[in-house]
Formats: C-alpha cells, structure tokens, sequence
C-alpha cells in the first residue's frame, strides 16, 4: 500500500494573530489527532501552521500505546519547507526514535509517552513565511495498532509592527 498523508483539522494557515510591539508574544499551537489507520512508511501527518515570524522555543509529542509488544514505531516531528526559502527538516522537533507509547514514568501522562521539544533548534530559528508542522513516520509498529498523537509547540512572534 502506497505511502498516505493525513491532515488535522487545525493543519489550515494560521488565522490573524494579535500584533505586539516589543519583545514579543509567546504563543502556542498544538492539535490531538486520532490514527484511524495503522501508520505506514513514509506516511504524512499535518499537524498545524505556524505563522510567519514564529521563532520555536519549545513543544512535546504525546502518543498512545500505538505499538505493543516489542516496539518497533517511529516518527519524527518537523517542519515542512516555505515560500520564502525555508527549506523542509523533517525532524527539526525531534528524531525520537522507538515510541513505546509506554507512560510508566512518570505516572501523571494520562497513558501517553512525552517527548520534550527543547531548542535552540538547528537550523531556521526564526520561520519567514507560514510553516507547516508535519510527522514522519519512520518505521511501523510492529503489532500494527491506531492511538492518538498529540503534539504542542510553543514560539515566540518577536517585534511584530501594530500596522
């Protein structure tokens, strides 16, 4: 079966945001998606746009026990490349490797393994044009299973002009 892309609701461009002079604004974005199909290599999840000017500081993924047993699930959270010469990083979040989806510790995930997103992030720190955030998926869970994915990422909008 052929590679799939899968959009959530929230993977539209960016709605207005407020305008600041100053600093900046933190702000945040972040969707739970439901896997309604075993995930395959190379599919696609669009998880959200980031605005214009958005300088990532910092996110997590959530998963659900997608794969049991001996786990074999991986997907990599990055961004996709933009029309002011952002080039796509697939993996411009996190290169998590195996996702057990396993919450042992600590016990307060509501059954879901985070992976924290901490920066500076490598390349393109500051996003010049709108830049969707995508999933990769690596590799297939070995018991083939659907879950949820969650995936938050938090950006400053630095010195946006009030006009």
């Amino acid at each position: 079966m052929a590679a799939s892309r899968f959009k959530s609701v929230k993977a539209s461009p960016p709605a207005p945001v407020p305008s600041y002079v100053g600093g900046g604004v933190l702000l945040a974005q972040y969707v739970t998606m439901t896997l309604s199909e075993v995930p395959e290599v190379g599919d696609t999840y669009e998880f959200f746009t980031l605005p214009a000017g958005a300088v990532p500081v910092d996110g997590y993924l959530a998963i659900s026990d997608i794969d049991t047993g001996t786990e074999t699930f991986d997907m990599d959270i990055g961004i996709e490349a933009n029309d002011f010469g952002g080039a796509a990083d697939l993996d411009y979040f996190s290169n998590a490797g195996v996702l057990t989806g396993d919450a042992a510790t600590p016990p307060l995930t509501n059954g879901a393994e985070i992976r924290r997103f901490n920066g500076p992030f490598p390349v393109q720190p500051q996003l010049l044009g709108d830049t969707k955030v995508v999933g990769t998926v690596n590799a297939v869970a070995a018991a083939g299973g659907t879950g949820t994915i969650t995936v938050l990422v938090t950006y400053l909008l630095p010195f946006f002009a009030n006009s």
